[in-house]
């Protein structure tokens, strides 16, 4: 069991990946020539058997030793793979933050391909051997009375991935809650400002601070909305899990986003602070 366990979160480094596809293609086109060879020249009818040989017994032996040599197991294989989940799997789905953009048609007439939406800009700001990740995105909230987008606001977030729990950091400015006057007693009622979203949110296993607490983005105090989410022990080698939870949190953003827009920075207005 512990072996089919080890073996589900094997790593195996693009490098490794890349080397095996072209030491394939070199033995393959060996292979051919000395097929071609040992078919033309009839004195040379040994080099048939010797490229069947390369490619029956050689090949499999070098790649194996390829793949237990440089592949990452272990602690090792699971902070690749939460390195992989911050930077690949969870800026993929920022997608969700928008509605399609093609026009309403016939289901009957609907294309078999669907046409894609344009991704929202996003930036990552993370390190290989760190669980924690930080974001830019670009996003325009939707206002669903007008089915109308309004102008472009950022989103800067910062998730921090255990092997069993998430924790996500949404960045309000300072300036902007208070122009707002939402602050009560120094203080924020964060049930007041997002009830739609945290409702929902607690509904699928969400927990949310009671209050806003402070952060430093890029210098600059923010206040933050901190909520967290346990996870199941297989969750870094369960794809279907990997994409539920990434889903989720967009539509967590989005829902927030939706919600309160005035508390997001203008994307205009933003002076890309890129530290």
């Amino acid at each position: 069991m512990e072996f089919f366990s080890n073996l589900a979160v094997l790593v195996v480094p693009r490098w490794v990946k890349a080397a095996v596809v072209f030491i394939l293609a070199a033995l393959a086109f060996l292979y051919v020539g000395l097929s071609i060879i040992g078919v033309l020249d009839q004195s040379r009818p040994g080099w048939i058997v010797a490229g069947t040989y390369i490619l029956g017994v050689l090949v499999p032996i070098l790649l194996l030793v390829m793949v237990i040599g440089y592949a990452q197991t272990g602690v090792d294989a699971l902070t690749a793979k939460t390195s992989e989940y911050l930077t690949r799997t969870i800026p993929g789905r920022a997608i969700l933050l928008k509605d399609p953009d093609s026009g309403f048609k016939s289901a009957a007439s609907y294309p078999k391909r669907l046409p894609k939406t344009k991704a929202p800009v996003v930036r990552v700001q993370a390190s290989a051997n760190m669980s924690v990740a930080n974001y830019i995105i670009e996003a325009a909230p939707i206002n669903l009375s007008k089915l109308s987008t309004e102008p472009a606001r950022i989103l800067l977030i910062r998730v921090e991935l255990n092997a069993t729990k998430i924790n996500v950091n949404i960045m309000f400015h300072p300036d902007l809650l208070k122009k707002l006057h939402l602050e009560n007693n120094g203080e924020y009622d964060v049930k007041r400002l997002f009830p739609h979203t945290i409702n929902g949110s607690q509904q699928e296993g969400y927990w949310f601070n009671e209050e806003l607490v402070t952060r430093v983005f890029f210098g600059t105090e923010y206040k933050a909305l901190v909520t967290a989410r346990r996870l199941s022990e297989d969750f870094l080698v369960s794809p279907i899990k990997k994409l539920d939870l990434a889903q989720d949190l967009m539509f967590m953003l989005r829902s927030v986003l939706n919600e309160r827009p005035e508390l997001f920075e203008l994307a205009a207005d933003f002076k890309g602070r890129k530290k």
